[in-house]
């Protein structure tokens, strides 16, 4: 499937994710990259490209910038895929890790990368764009996964969606956001919302002529950096 006419430099994309949705930018630059994030051109709109287990466009899941939002899946999509982004250098998963959106699935990536300092490796992270049992028994068929991890939100309908995945027969790991938090986003943004980005202080240390504070912000920085990446496991339900 052809996503028509995508901006190349994906600015508006970048700014929508980045200023409202709190996702840094090396998360959305890696993302650009690889052709998982695509901007239309006439409309702005952010693409989420869906691929299936050979690497074929198969669909779309979009979300409009305007401030009219929406949420909608591309025209022609295929039945029983997501957007969705994988961590494996084998084509083999571990876990399979459903969400309601594809903001919620890049929020949590940044969660665990940037902030628990976790690795995603041997999973494959998948947008259903709602709650859609179908696209959780396709995904499971087409890729080689091992344990379902519902991320869904912590509402009603995400209690009710858990139900049909039990109703199903299908075992799985629950891994929903904080209690106090409805979705991973929000959880994201909460958190990027209390901190105060390191950067901005040692800049306002180093033009105030403070070495000291900007001194011990770089060995803060130094000391954060050498922790070991800790792989992310679930607990079974």
């Amino acid at each position: 499937m052809d996503v028509e006419s995508p901006n190349p430099n994906c600015e508006q994309a970048k700014i929508y994710l980045n200023q409202k949705r709190y996702v840094e930018s090396d998360i959305l630059d890696n993302l650009i990259e690889r052709k998982l994030i695509l901007q239309e051109r006439q409309t702005n709109n952010i693409v989420f490209p869906m691929y299936d287990e050979s690497n074929n466009c198969i669909g779309a899941e979009l979300q409009g910038v305007t401030p009219k939002r929406f949420k909608g899946i591309k025209e022609g999509s295929k039945y029983g895929y997501g957007f969705n982004v994988r961590f494996s250098n084998d084509n083999t998963y571990d876990y399979a890790l459903f969400f309601e959106s594809a903001i919620d699935l890049i929020s949590f990536m940044e969660y665990k990368k940037n902030i628990e300092n976790k690795s995603l490796e041997k999973c494959i992270l998948i947008s259903m764009a709602g709650l859609k049992l179908n696209i959780v028994k396709h995904i499971m068929q087409a890729f080689e996964c091992g344990k379902v991890v519902l991320c869904v939100d912590n509402d009603s309908a995400g209690q009710k969606f858990k139900g049909d995945i039990e109703r199903a027969n299908i075992a799985y790991i629950d891994c929903p956001p904080d209690a106090k938090f409805k979705d991973w986003n929000e959880q994201l943004s909460a958190v990027k919302r209390r901190s105060v980005p390191v950067g901005r202080l040692l800049a306002r240390g180093i033009a105030s002529g403070d070495s000291r504070s900007a001194n011990v912000l770089i060995k803060m920085t130094t000391n954060l950096c050498k922790h070991q990446m800790k792989y992310t496991k679930f607990d079974d339900r």
